[in-house]
């Protein structure tokens, strides 16, 4: 799977050069980082607000906070996965 994470070295070692490159607006980087975490970002999303229109633009969301964000220097699964939680559990959707 493209956003398993490599059993040997923390992900914030091996992210640095995906990072470096966010940061230089490489847009390969940037679908890279899109292809490799967006199926996770999804279901973590889809399970607060369950509703997969919204889903699929929280998502979009929460990568361009990404990318546009000091978050980028963190390990970047962490912060995906912060800013999709956050935007999902603030979308004002009714969850009950």
């Amino acid at each position: 799977m493209p956003f398993e994470m490599c059993p040997t070295a923390p992900a914030h070692v091996t992210e640095l050069p995906l990072i470096n490159r966010l940061q230089n607006a490489d847009p390969t980087a940037m679908e890279e980082l899109y292809t490799s975490y967006s199926r996770l970002a999804h279901r973590v999303i889809i399970d607060v607000v369950r509703d997969g229109g919204v889903a699929e633009d929280l998502v979009q969301e929460t990568f361009l906070s990404v990318i546009t964000s000091s978050l980028a220097r963190k390990p970047l699964q962490l912060a995906i996965l912060k800013i999709g939680r956050h935007a999902a559990c603030c979308s004002g959707i009714d969850l009950f």
